[in-house]
């Protein structure tokens, strides 16, 4: 278990998860994947079990920017 959360950004605490540091990060607003993977540091096969993990349990969702560009993004479900 150590090794999951050793690291540093998103999650690299003791006791904190990938998939709940996701979800923290997301409730600050919708972030793209490229977004995600600056913030958090993770490796993109990391971050990708994350999103999925975390679609899987509906505590994420995708969306669409709304800006017209068709931008795929997340966000935690409240």
């Amino acid at each position: 278990m150590a090794s999951r959360q050793a690291g540093s950004g998103c999650g690299g605490g003791v006791g904190v998860t990938r998939t709940y540091a996701l979800r923290r990060v997301l409730e600050h607003g919708v972030m793209g994947r490229d977004e995600l993977l600056a913030c958090c540091g993770w490796p993109e096969s990391v971050l990708e079990s994350a999103i999925r993990r975390c679609l899987a349990s509906g505590c994420i969702r995708r969306v669409v920017d709304g800006a017209g560009y068709g931008r795929l993004g997340y966000r935690a479900v409240s």
